[in-house]
This record gives structure tokens, sequence and C-alpha cells, in this order.
């Protein structure tokens, strides 16, 4: 009997929930999922394509889709949990819709699959690596209700085997990019700016696909088989176009490696600069730039740079220990090739974000510490990202065996990428006032199975109401209590030296009597770990890392609110900054106190006026809320060109009488509100700037008096 097939087209609903995270980009993936199937005649004919974005309020959301025959929804680490929940709902409200998913998060892994499937038997289909052909194939194999057995790339409900389900083939990736239709200029993006361009922040766009490298805390190139392929460049300068003609100001590159083929980035460098001059836009980019960035990538920074465009220059580290770096499959540059790097990036007035990640393999607290004083430079334009390890669908180091192999501890925690949870302090919980709860403390008693692919959580109760990050918090060479004590020390270090709060006082015990950074650091904090009520100030931003490292190991939250600033959440360097300069007269003070202590402890000869006018000039360069009513400052000592010299890594002139004035340049668009002030201080550069800096002239009578009680 021959099967006729019905004349009206099945209705497919294309998901992408956004990040939820306040930025929203242009959906790129759903983009060229959707365009690359609704090009193949027989797709289009037979199904009517709706798309649906960013809203998560299911209860009015899903009854508004009118029984489709498909739902289709991209699975990124950033929405997994609320994809879930919405498959899940959708399956309850049309049992008979066939539930897909596809993206980066979905396991591809065989004990992860089987994981999956018996936790969320409302998914029906997961499309493995690469999607746009493999979601078109099996969309076809549907529409023909033909076995999809033959479709490559898919995992499928199957009730004739025993596990219940089947992965099929894995898909070669499509060789050919310019394949896929871009949604730039068939209508999608347009239709997406009709509807949601209210509430859109940026734009991404993508110039190649493929990453040459297999570091195993990432899966970005065993997910695309290492190979680079390429988008037709006049492609992606027009795309470029339309992102200007859309006005859109924040750009994100997809590109694992931009600058890795450099001619070809250089002249899509030189096109952004060429748009932002002309129009405005495309003024800030976002990149994940090639591993061992090389004085090419200095190159394309610098025409970004002389056309006004803002990014940041990331130079991917990770770790500098030789035996961690075998163990991640990474080989880095030579530090000494590091440090002529971020010199030339000084030379062209660019800022360096050296990267490190904290509790990869074999890793020890000596050796990180370590690693984080070969990031120290005394330039101010030299500064460090310090990443939690985490565990990423997909990758090397997320699998059994390298968990065994390494003794990797881990803890599920609210992620560290969302800030919307209103969380309270009790007596021993961590509340969020939507009723959701997590507790700070592990309770065997209340694990509870999340949507997080069937993990167990010790603290968080009803997991499903977050998004999640495991982060990794002990490894076999780096025990939980060393993990804590280098998880403190990391944010002191990027508060203190990197954010600037001791960093010129740091600079002059360094110059003057060769102390190492991180020895004061380790100084300050046992000093007032020992002595809490002597350092209320320092004590306050201290404790705040204590607790916010026993929060993650509680399996909480990675990012906490600070007293005062409501309920928002900061990161661990964020809230350190906000809760010293809270008080900066206090804390100044304290370290004063801190400082002199450590150095008769050494047997240091320090002047005291000297010392004295070292911590007021560290004062006075930290952006405070409210805006500072003076500018202008005179010093006894030739402390302004001292520091002028050492941050310019030039010759140092010997501390002397000889009167400087200084005039601080603060801005004139400060925020009113104290917690966007918070929030904005690292945007802001971290150190005031100088200007007007005048000759040094002879000493005045009663100079130093006049400055002695500070600003």
């Amino acid at each position: 009997m021959t099967v006729l097939k019905s004349l009206s087209k099945q209705k497919i609903v294309m998901v992408d929930l956004g990040t939820g995270m306040g930025r929203e980009l242009l959906p790129l993936s759903l983009g060229y999922v959707t365009s690359y199937a609704r090009s193949i005649p027989e797709i289009e004919d037979a199904y009517d394509f709706h798309v649906h974005f960013l809203d998560r309020d299911l209860q009015t959301v899903i009854p508004g889709w009118d029984n489709p025959s498909v739902v289709a929804i991209t699975f990124y680490g950033w929405h997994k949990n609320a994809s879930l929940r919405l498959a899940e709902a959708t399956k309850q409200l049309y049992p008979n819709c066939r539930i897909i998913l596809g993206g980066p998060s979905v396991p591809s892994r065989p004990e992860r699959i089987d994981e999956f499937m018996n936790s969320h038997s409302y998914v029906d289909y997961l499309v493995h690596g690469e999607g746009e052909a493999t979601f078109a194939a099996l969309l076809k194999a549907l529409d023909d209700s033909r076995d999809v057995f033959a479709v490559e790339g898919i995992t499928f409900r199957c009730p004739d085997v025993a596990a219940g389900y089947m992965t099929t083939t894995p898909r070669s990736q499509i060789s050919d990019l310019n394949v896929i239709q871009s949604p730039f200029f068939n209508g999608f993006f347009d239709d997406i700016m009709e509807r949601y361009g209210d509430r859109l922040t940026g734009a991404v766009f993508e110039t190649n696909r493929g990453c040459p490298f297999s570091c195993t805390f990432c899966d970005w190139g065993s997910a695309t088989m290492s190979k680079v392929r390429r988008f037709d460049l006049d492609r992606v300068l027009d795309e470029i176009e339309w992102i200007g003609r859309n006005k859109f100001f924040y750009l994100y590159c997809a590109d694992a490696n931009f600058g890795i083929l450099f001619d070809r980035d250089l002249k899509i460098a030189k096109k952004i600069g060429e748009l932002h001059r002309n129009t405005g836009y495309a003024g800030y980019l976002r990149i994940c730039w090639t591993k061992n960035s090389s004085e090419k990538v200095t190159q394309i920074s610098d025409v970004m740079r002389t056309n006004g465009v803002d990014t940041m220059v990331t130079l991917s580290m990770q770790s500098f220990h030789p035996e961690t770096l075998d163990a991640i499959k990474r080989k880095n540059i030579k530090h000494d090739d590091l440090l002529k790097l971020k010199s030339k990036f000084n030379e062209i007035g660019l800022t360096t974000y050296t990267e490190v990640i904290l509790g990869l393999p074999n890793e020890t607290y000596e050796t990180f510490r370590d690693g984080l004083s070969r990031t120290m430079t005394s330039r101010l334009q030299d500064l460090v990202s310090i990443y939690l390890c985490s565990m990423i669908e997909n990758a090397e180091m997320a699998t059994a065996e390298s968990r065994e192999k390494y003794g990797i501890e881990t803890r599920f925690c609210y992620a560290s990428s969302l800030r919307t949870a209103k969380f309270k302090f009790t007596d021993k919980k961590v509340g969020v006032s939507d009723g959701w709860a997590v507790s700070a403390e592990p309770r065997e008693d209340t694990g509870v199975v999340d949507h997080d692919f069937g993990h167990r959580f010790a603290g968080l109760t009803q997991g499903d109401a977050f998004e999640v990050d495991e982060i990794v918090v002990g490894t076999s060479t780096m025990p939980v209590e060393d993990w804590r004590r280098s998880f403190i020390h990391a944010h002191v270090v990027w508060a203190m030296y990197f954010y600037r709060l001791a960093f010129f006082v740091m600079q002059y015990l360094h110059h003057e009597f060769g102390v190492e950074h991180q020895e004061f650091l380790e100084h300050l904090v046992a000093e007032v770990t020992e002595n809490r009520r002597q350092f209320p100030r320092t004590e306050k931003g201290i404790r705040h890392l204590e607790t916010q490292a026993d929060t993650i190991l509680g399996s909480a939250s990675v990012t906490l609110p600070v007293d005062g600033y409501g309920d928002r959440g900061f990161q661990p360097n964020e809230a350190v900054m906000t809760i010293l300069l809270d008080d900066a007269g206090t804390f100044y003070s304290e370290l004063a106190t801190l400082t002199d202590r450590y150095c008769n402890k050494q047997g240091y000869d320090v002047q005291p006026d000297i010392l004295n006018e070292v911590i007021c000039y560290q004062k006075v360069r930290m952006p405070v809320f409210p805006k500072p009513a003076q500018a202008s400052y005179l010093f006894e000592y030739n402390i302004p060109d001292y520091f002028d010299a050492i941050t310019a890594q030039k010759d140092v002139p010997a501390l002397t009488k000889m009167a400087n004035n200084m005039e601080i340049l603060i801005p004139d668009d400060f925020s009113d509100d104290r917690a966007q002030f918070a929030l904005d201080r690292v945007d802001r550069g971290i150190t005031l700037k100088l200007r007007n800096r005048v000759h040094p002239r002879p000493l005045q009578p009663l100079l130093g008096q006049q400055f002695v009680d500070g600003p």
C-alpha cells in the first residue's frame, strides 16, 4: 500500500534561548542551521519554519506554538538547563512533537550519551558536532517517514534495541563552508532585528572554523577536527558591512584563533577599522586570539587601535608549569618571548591580559604561584585574567579516564557567567530570593538529581532552576585545601597587583629592597588573618574570599553579592577591589601599617616620610566613589618621577627631596550610581591617569607637612 504524503507543511520551531546574561547577540548558529536547511528545496517545501529567540517564559511561549511537529533547540552551556526545561514542558503539552537538541553541549562520548538519554526521556534526537548538514539530513528523513539509521551524526530513540537508543556513525565536516547561506543576507537576521532588535546588544560573526590545537580543557579542537576551513573573504567583509548598517557597536568574533591566517585576518581588521572610522559602529571587538601570539598579532591589533576600535589582547598561557602543559597537551611560547611580545603591545599602546587557569592537572600551589610571578611586570598595561578550571562537555579533561588519572575533584556551582541570582545570607545557607536555595556546606542527605545530565549535587538543591558550572576544586597534586589557599592567593594577587590596589607600594619594595611581590602578599594575608581586629577593612576583603572559596566548595555559587551593593553577584576579584576601596582611607592606613611591619620584620631601613608619600601616591591613583574633589597633589620627594620611570621600565632615579607636582585626570562621566561605578571601575583602566606633569622644582618650606594628612 502506498502512503500518500500530506500536502500541508509540518510546523517546526527553531529555538535559541540566548545567554540570559544581559548581553544578547545575534543567534549566529541558529541562523546557519536554519538557513542551510531552508536552502534545500525538499525541506523548504515540507516544513513551515518558525523562530523563537530569547523568551524563557514557558507558560506563555509554548502554548502559542500551536502543536508543532518538530522543536529544534540550540544547546549551549549558558542555557542548558533552561533548554531542557523547555524541552520537557514542550513534550508534556505536545506528546507527538519530536524534540531535537544540537550544539556544543550535546554529549558525544558513549557513556555521556547513555547518561543523557536515560535522564531525559523527552528528548528524541541529538545532533552531534557541526550541525548544518546533519540537521538537514534528519529533517529530510523525518519528512519522508524513513528510518533515520542512515543519517550520520545523530543519536535517536530506538525501542527495538536494549539501550533504547542508537548513535549513528559520525558525519564528516562540511568542506566548503560557503554552501551555508549567510543569515545576514537571506532575510533571517532582518527578521530577528524586526522582532528582537530592541533586546540585542551585539552581533557575532565567524570568518573560519577549526582549531589546530588540542588542549584537553577545551573541546574546540576536538569538535572541529583541527583543520581550519574558511568562509569566503568577500562574504565576511559584506557581513561586517551589514553589521555596521544595523548599528551594532559590540562585535564578537566566533573564530577559535583570530590572527592565525595573518594576511586574511589583517584585511578583516582593516575592514572593521574602516567601518568604525566611517560610521562610529563596530567600536568594540571581542576576539579569541590565536594561541601563542606572535608579533603579527600586534600588527592586527594596531590596525584596530589606530582606527578607534577597542579590543582586548589576550595572551593565552594557562600555565607555566612544564608538567601541567604536557598534561593539557599544550606548548607555550618561551617566557622571554612572552615578555618581548608584551613590550611590543605596550609600544603601540595596547593593554595585554595574560590568561592563567587555576586547577589544571599536575599544578601545585607552588607551581601556580610561580606562574603568577611570570605574569607580573612593572607596566600598567600588563594585566592578568585568572580563570577557574571548569569541566566542559566533550573536552578530554572531562573524561572518566582523565578524572581518575589526575585525581580531579569538582563541585557544581551556580554559573559564574550569570549575575542575576538574588542571594541572601542566612545562618548556614546562602538563599535565593525567588525561593530556590543553595547550601553553603556539603549536605549528603540532600543531594538531588538536577537537569544537568543526572549529576548529583552535594549542596545545590532544586538545581534545575540554575545554569551550573562544574568547577575543579582539587587534583592529586593540588588537594582541596591547597586549591582553597591558591584560590584566595590568586584573587589577592589579582586585586592587589593587577587591579593595582597595592601595586605602587609593591614596586617600591621590590625596587628598593628586592622584595618579591608574592612574598609580600603572603605576608599581608598571614598578618591580617592572625590579627583580624587590627585590620578590619583588609580583613573584610580577605574574609569575602574565604567565604567565596567555601561557597564554591559547598556547591553553591562562583559569584556573591557585596554588602551595600544590592543583589548583583560580584566575581571574587571584583568583590575584593570593591570592598577595600569602599573605605580607601582605612584600607591605605592599614596597608601602611602592614608594609611597615613587614619591613621591620625583614630589617629594611624605610624612611617613614618616604613610605607615607608612597602610600599617598598609591591612594590617589585609585578611582574611588564619589569622584575625588582634589586633582592636583604636591609631593616632598620625587615620588611621581620615580614611579613614572618604574612603570615605563626606564632608568629609575634615586628617591630624593625634590618637589613634584602631579595632576590626576578625573573622568567627567563617573557614574553617580555607587554599584554601577564599582562594576565599571575595571573598564576605566583600574588606575587614574596622570596629566600636566611639570618639571620638578626646588623644595618649598612646609611642603611635606602640607601633604602629610593625605588626600
